[in-house]
């Protein structure tokens, strides 16, 4: 019966990488100073005595030591019990850092950073999901830091004998407001990732027993795409810097600040699960993905990657919004899954960063998919199996999974739908107007337009890229068809231009000044901005129009001194009493004002 005692103590001493006592450093890590590792944690609170107690877990309740135990850990290696010794997962968000916490001996996160009912609010242990805590230093007390979300701070809940952590919306200032002091385990371990050029430098605690690569990836997902090359051996006090060289052997699919459109899901098209690929688009709820083509209608299409394979990413969409998820979960529904805040004014405590994993993480059968579209996943940083998916309910889930299939798969494209060109007078011609910064094709100009003198005087975007929210007017020489990409910020170049637009379909009644509109086409062979024909009750959706004079029913293209279909200028005062005047709109009229006009069979432009 000993000898089979002592084989169950080895096997779990090995299970939980406690082979031996170790060391707990004599003095606690500041906040700022805190990174990824072991640590044990005193809780400061009116549960506890002056000095703090220890947090462990005890069944589902973070609990910690009664107030009147007056044990010390730091500066020895007495610790043998791993139900004392936490995992400390920690992000930055907005120059705050976050924290996720795990308990090593019961193999648990605390799951939830929200107040529930009172009889589960101090279950803050449990299976699947993640809680994610803003910190808050306390800087008026040597009690440590804080843990909030939104409202809410982990408190010091239950009595002086039996003390545990809960979720409260109580002031920084109540007795009953946890603090936390936390004192690291192991010893601290370096690694120097070389990748194209540039040195990433990561930190974690190890316990001793580790590989290298082991003990990295006990806190950190190694980024997908990326091949490194580990030290054999196991870390220790005196082998703890690591010089990790890395390479790309099959290319690597983001490039950071550049637009993307980001499609989930890569299902034949026309097989039975189809109807699960999607662009993703930002909603103010749950992300849907009812859309298999890519929107046009507002900037919500458009997502950037702002990051490194090593740090993870920022999704940034667009409208300026962040891909998000409060609580690290495993439901497929708004609480948990992926959502779009404005970081810089959220209160609650979010994980906002992402790893971009490979086919490690795919079952076998959907590898072949994955590689020949350039695919990827994402998952919540540093938690590798907790991974986007694309479900039947045309939305974003997010749960823990392993081998997922071709709904996990994360195809990034620039390209936008094309857009038609229509002939006139030798040229090709369209108006486009857009919510993101796009590029013309090759053999596609792009003019912004100001209206002068009867005419629109039109001026090239040298470079081809259109700012967003900006009408342009395309001109090509044979291209009856253009296919836009998404264009950089940096690339924007700022032009005069009274050129307007839509990006849904509008009723012209609900234009302001609506009689002043002008749409481009073309009329007796002659391409211009024309007052719409009565039929006409509404502007198309990505087409720019000009507002003109409300006694200039058409606007002539001035190409800077090359006016579309116009003969020559005129001063009024000097055209001859017998003159033979029409409008752009083919009427007579008995005299000319400054506008176009057809004098005597010729487009004359009249000062």
């Amino acid at each position: 019966m000993k000898r089979h005692f002592l084989l169950l103590c080895l096997l779990v001493s090995v299970m939980t990488a406690w082979a031996d006592n170790y060391k707990v450093a004599a003095t606690c890590t500041p906040l700022s100073e805190l990174t990824s590792g072991y640590y044990v944690i005193r809780v400061f609170g009116d549960k506890a005595n002056d000095n703090g107690n220890y947090l462990y877990s005890n069944g589902q309740k973070a609990q910690h030591d009664a107030a009147s135990v007056t044990i010390s850990y730091e500066g020895t290696s007495n610790l043998t019990d791993a139900n004392y010794v936490w995992k400390v997962y920690v992000g930055e968000t907005n120059g705050q850092k976050t924290i996720q916490l795990y308990n090593v001996g019961a193999n648990k996160f605390i799951r939830k950073n929200a107040k529930e009912g009172d009889a589960t609010n101090n279950n803050m242990l449990g299976d699947g999901a993640i809680a994610t805590y803003n910190t808050l230093e306390n800087a008026n007390s040597p009690k440590g830091f804080r843990l909030k979300s939104g409202n809410v701070f982990v408190v010091d809940d239950g009595t002086t004998s039996n003390g545990f952590l809960g979720n409260w919306a109580v002031k920084e200032t109540d007795a009953n407001c946890a603090q936390f002091k936390v004192y690291k385990v192991g010893f601290d371990v370096t690694y120097n990732f070389e990748l194209d050029g540039s040195t990433y430098t990561k930190k974690v605690t190890a316990l001793g027993t580790e590989t290298p690569k082991a003990a990295y990836e006990a806190f950190y997902t190694f980024p997908g795409y990326v091949q490194p090359t580990w030290a054999d051996g196991t870390v220790s006090e005196s082998n703890n810097t690591f010089t990790v060289a890395c390479s790309k052997p099959n290319g690597y699919p983001v490039e950071t600040s550049k637009w993307y459109f980001m499609k989930i899901g890569i299902f034949d098209e026309n097989g039975s699960n189809a109807a699960r690929n999607g662009y993703i688009f930002d909603t103010s709820s749950q992300i849907t993905t009812d859309t298999q083509t890519v929107g046009l209608h507002n900037n919500g299409f458009a997502w950037k990657f702002e990051g490194n394979p090593f740090d993870g990413y920022v999704i940034v969409n667009a409208a300026g919004r962040r891909l998000v998820t409060s609580v690290v979960g495993i439901s497929d529904n708004a609480s948990t899954s992926p959502s779009m805040v404005k970081i810089e004014s959220a209160d609650k405590a979010y994980c906002d960063k992402w790893d971009v994993q490979g086919t490690s993480v795919v079952k076998e059968g959907s590898w072949n998919a994955y590689w020949g579209k350039g695919a990827f996943v994402l998952s919540a940083k540093d938690h590798p199996e907790y991974i986007i998916h694309a479900y039947n309910s045309k939305k974003v889930g997010y749960w823990k999974s392993t081998a997922v299939d071709e709904g996990s798969a994360i195809v990034l494209s620039n390209t936008l739908p094309a857009i038609s060109l229509n002939e006139s007078d030798g040229k090709h011609y369209a108006t486009y107007y857009l919510p993101f910064a796009a590029k013309a094709p090759e053999g596609v100009k792009a003019y912004a337009g100001t209206v002068s003198n009867g005419s629109v005087k039109l001026t090239e975007y040298a470079n081809g890229v259109i700012p967003a929210n900006t009408g342009v007017l395309l001109v090509s020489d044979n291209a009856t068809s253009a296919t836009f990409t998404l264009a950089n910020d940096a690339d924007v170049t700022a032009i005069d231009n009274d050129l307007k637009g839509v990006n849904a379909a509008t009723e012209l009644t609900g234009v302001d000044n609506s009689e002043r509109v002008r749409i481009f086409s073309t009329k007796d062979g002659v391409a211009g901005f024309y007052k719409p024909n009565s039929n006409i009750t509404s502007l198309a959706a990505n087409k720019a129009y000009v507002m003109a004079p409300s006694t200039q029913e058409a606007l002539a293209l001035n190409f800077g001194g090359d006016v579309t279909g116009i003969n020559s200028v005129s001063d009024n005062a000097a055209m001859s009493h017998s003159a033979v005047i029409y409008d752009l709109a083919g009427r007579r009229v008995s005299h000319a004002v400054k506008g176009v006009y057809v004098i005597n069979g010729k487009k004359i432009i009249v000062k």
